[in-house]
């Protein structure tokens, strides 16, 4: 019964920083790409 509740928890953590690490990998993606991007109102 106590295995079970530790592997639950181990699970429950292990999906939350695979989140939290996903959500850092977009933000640094989509920064990349802007920054690289020209300005809309510049470019015109």
């Amino acid at each position: 019964m106590l295995y079970m509740i530790f592997k639950a928890g181990l699970v429950l953590i292990g999906t939350i920083a695979i989140l939290i690490a996903s959500i850092g990998i977009y933000n640094t993606m989509t920064m990349a790409v802007t920054e690289r991007a020209p300005d809309p109102i510049s470019a015109l």
